[in-house]
């Protein structure tokens, strides 16, 4: 089911005062007051060809830096899929179905070498999962972390940040929340569009800050380094957990359990199960493996699973311990 468009809408993504943990040191400037808060976004639903090509004449016309940003399906850098991709002009924001258009010639025009710069936070993750999934590399990028770690913001993260330069306070509630689901629901929009949408008046600001504190050349040097390493990437071969286990145990069927754990796992977060994500930590997943249980009996008293958790994935994970379980080797795409 598609999420309809929406226009305006009537319930704010943030709340309107300021965290009383924001930091205030000199060097970043003066806080926001409240009464500058901007308004909420203009949402819109990217879900089908004609939003598609609304918003790829808006990329081809931009004039401005438009911020960027993604929510994944929780299972990795290496393995995850994009599950919404938002951006925004500080006006405006997209919110784009990566399930029902293509991402491609979006993201091909927002990173356009001509135009303005796509503005993140700590975007290398979310650069490498778009190299990744889609094939496509930025060139023009501020990074609104690399900025305030250069004037030595204390607490560099979004929500602070946005607390700090614009007094708004970010909720990150959704943000470990269902992704693939649809419709999304309405605060998972409202946290979606505000990420984005922060980011280019929160650039603003802190270019003004790195420019009065000299730190220029260090910024886009930093930049640059970010640049490279999303260039350099390289999706690995087998999950990491899996090769670092593999160092450590000669137990060849243990190992063999664990990539079949792993995929199991993979494949059940990028369908959306949050809860076998949070609840089947690597840790977990390396002493089910080692231990081989064959009942639920014996799953129940090694990991302590809850009866629904038990209920809900007992007998998947009873059959990837099992020789030529469901699981496959763990490879680049899983």
């Amino acid at each position: 089911m598609k999420t309809p468009p929406l226009a305006a809408p009537s319930a704010r993504g943030y709340t309107a005062s300021v965290s009383e943990a924001s930091p205030s040191p000199a060097a970043a400037g003066p806080r926001k007051a409240a009464a500058e808060i901007p308004p909420a976004p203009v949402r819109h639903w990217v879900g089908d060809p004609a939003g598609m090509e609304a918003l790829l004449a808006r990329l081809v016309a931009r004039t401005t830096p438009w911020g960027l940003d993604i929510e994944n399906t929780l299972t990795g850098l290496h393995h995850c899929q994009v599950a919404l991709c938002q951006m925004s002009d500080g006006v405006e924001a997209w919110l784009i179905d990566p399930f029902s258009v293509d991402m491609g010639p979006i993201l091909t025009a927002l990173y356009a070498p001509a135009k303005p710069p796509v503005i993140v936070h700590d975007g290398s993750g979310d650069f490498i999962v778009l190299k990744r999934l889609y094939g496509v590399l930025p060139s023009n990028v501020i990074d609104t972390l690399l900025a305030a770690q250069q004037i030595r913001f204390p607490t560099p993260n979004l929500r602070d940040l946005a607390g700090h330069y614009l007094g708004i306070r970010l909720s990150k509630r959704a943000q470990h929340s269902n992704w693939r689901a649809r419709p999304l629901s309405n605060e998972q929009l409202a946290y979606a569009a505000l990420d984005a949408f922060v980011l280019p008046p929160l650039a603003s600001k802190l270019l003004a800050a790195v420019k009065t504190s000299k730190k220029g050349e260090a910024l886009a040097s930093a930049t640059a380094g970010l640049l490279e390493s999303v260039r350099e990437y390289e999706t690995p071969e087998r999950h990491p957990l899996a090769v670092g286990f593999a160092h450590h145990c000669r137990d060849r069927a243990a190992r063999a359990r664990l990539d079949r754990l792993l995929d199991w796992r993979t494949t059940a977060g990028n369908r959306g199960d949050v809860e076998a994500l949070m609840n089947l930590s690597n840790k977990i997943l390396t002493t089910i493996a080692r231990a081989n249980p064959r009942t639920l009996d014996a799953l129940r008293s090694i990991a302590r699973f809850s009866p629904r958790l038990i209920q809900r994935h007992g007998a998947a994970i009873l059959e990837c311990c099992r020789s030529g379980g469901p699981g496959t080797k763990t490879g680049a795409g899983s």
